[in-house]
């Protein structure tokens, strides 16, 4: 534990907060094909390819540790580029798309005042992709069988749900960001 804690934590607040963020996000993604699994009742071999994005979220903490706000960036535009991954194999129906949602969220609590110029076009880019895709992708791919789509809906938008709430909890244990060394599990 102790040797997460060194590489989870970091001198930039928002690094340490990010770091956990995307470590957790990281060792939750082997779990999802077993999670759609046992919530609609049928394996989606689909499901396999969102582990293509652990790598990226589990480099979040090394590249953060030399650049904290590189590592930042990285984490939202892994989110992100996951997202848009499962919407096209899964389609538009499944809900996944709502997963831009915890990923603008991120993005915008990520950043300083100061650093609005990589901020808002994360925060923008990332709405307009749940915005402007909205009826652009197959609502049904040929990937998932038709009669889960409602059960796979619930179960991402109970996810997003949890996750945003994650995310409050983790920023609001934080307080204000600091320069102070944070990371502790």
């Amino acid at each position: 534990m102790k040797r997460l804690g060194g590489y989870l934590g970091n001198e930039d607040g928002l690094a340490a907060a990010g770091n956990i963020l995307s470590f957790s996000i990281a060792c939750n993604q082997p779990l999802y094909p077993l999670t759609v699994y046992l919530a609609a009742g049928s394996f989606i071999g689909a499901t396999g390819w969102t582990l293509l994005s652990t790598p990226g979220f589990l480099l979040v903490p090394a590249v953060a540790r030399r650049h904290p706000r590189l590592g930042r960036v990285l984490l939202v535009l892994t989110g992100t580029a996951n997202t848009l991954l499962c919407l096209f194999l899964l389609g538009e129906e499944s809900g996944v798309s709502l997963f831009f949602l915890p990923c603008s969220l991120i993005a915008a609590l990520l950043f300083r005042d100061t650093e609005r110029l990589i901020q808002l076009p994360l925060v923008g880019g990332v709405l307009a992709a749940f915005i402007g895709l909205h009826h652009q992708v197959p609502a049904r791919t040929s990937l998932v069988p038709p009669d889960i789509y409602p059960a796979l809906w619930s179960l991402h938008a109970g996810s997003v749900a949890m996750l945003i709430a994650f995310v409050g909890l983790l920023w609001s244990s934080r307080g204000a960001p600091s320069g102070k060394k944070t990371g502790t599990i």
